[in-house]
């Protein structure tokens, strides 16, 4: 029975340092689908408080004959300070009206509507990308930038019915 030793002295010559190239390439390819997804989830809950904003617009326009003015208020309202590095510009939001109501020529800001029509009100909103590398890849093509800083066209829907509200003895009541 004959013993034979191997000696095993490490990779061969031209094996070595394939990892360290390995993860040259793969790192910049996992931390841009890192940063991705964050910039995702950051759209996601963008759009669910668009959403948010625009079911409240609508149901403000419904309570004050649709004035676009106080609708844009409450939008303001609701997404200010919502990306958390700049304030929300008064550019960066939109507010529609997509109801046919017939508007007062007095007040082009003003619509009536009938009681039982709805008002249909689309919100759109110029969202910021802030994270890194992603935004770049994400951007859209548009003419809007928000202080040097690439944004994304977000817009939400919402309808509701139209009410008038009178005032008697202080209490806000719906007319028949």
């Amino acid at each position: 029975m004959a013993l034979t030793i191997t000696i095993n002295f490490g990779q061969p010559l031209n094996q070595r340092g394939q990892g360290a190239i390995e993860a040259i390439v793969a790192l910049p390819v996992f931390l841009t689908l890192v940063c991705m997804i964050f910039q995702l989830f950051f759209l996601s809950i963008a759009q669910i408080q668009l959403q948010y904003a625009a079911f409240y617009a609508a149901r403000s326009g419904a309570v004050n004959s649709a004035d676009k003015v106080e609708m844009k208020r409450t939008v303001k309202r609701i997404l200010g300070g919502s990306h958390g590095l700049m304030p929300l510009s008064d550019e960066s939001v939109e507010v529609e009206v997509l109801s046919a109501c017939h508007e007062d020529r007095n007040s082009p800001e003003t619509n009536h509507c009938a009681n039982d029509q709805p008002l249909m009100v689309r919100i759109h909103w110029h969202h910021p990308l802030i994270v890194p590398f992603a935004d770049r890849l994400m951007q859209q093509e548009s003419k809007f930038i928000l202080q040097g800083r690439p944004t994304i066209h977000l817009k939400a829907s919402w309808a509701t019915a139209m009410f008038e509200l009178t005032s008697g003895g202080g209490n806000n009541v719906r007319q028949q």
